[in-house]
């Protein structure tokens, strides 16, 4: 038996924030929460990385948005805040004489804000941060 033909619909495109291509594909929209939400550490204890940056930026810093691996399955949801974490450096040993390698500890380098959650990923706002935010940081539910 065969498939009965795809059948096309046209539109007028009257803005984009980015370029659209062939290929590109359109989807409904989502029913958003717009209700207030008060900001909260989450239930249980949490920990991921930032998986992007929103634009095309290298790094972020406060007031910029990120993506998170972590979702709704985790247990996150609209308005915990999170500790955001720089992984330590590799340097040199100073104290003895063939300096090897050693790890620094992780720094503790600002506070997310989960403003939007998804099944397996969400958004959130750098609140503060002393270091650029970059993929691969890591955050965690705030320590007392």
């Amino acid at each position: 038996m065969k498939a009965p033909p795809l059948v096309g619909s046209t539109f007028v495109m009257t803005g984009t924030r980015e370029d659209a291509e062939v290929g590109d594909r359109l989807t409904p929209s989502t029913v958003r929460d717009f209700g207030p939400f008060v900001p909260h550490a989450p239930a249980q204890p949490i920990s991921g990385a930032i998986v992007s940056l929103y634009g095309d930026a290298l790094s972020s810093g406060v007031n910029q948005i990120v993506a998170l691996n972590r979702g709704s399955r985790d247990g996150l949801e609209r308005g915990n805040v999170l500790t955001l974490w720089h992984e330590g450096a590799l340097t040199h040993d100073k104290s003895v004489e063939r300096g090897s390698l050693i790890k620094l500890p992780d720094e503790r380098s600002g506070t997310l804000l989960v403003f939007r959650v998804f099944d397996r990923v969400s958004y959130a706002l750098i609140m503060s941060g002393t270091l650029p935010v970059v993929p691969g940081d890591r955050f965690s539910s705030p320590s007392p």
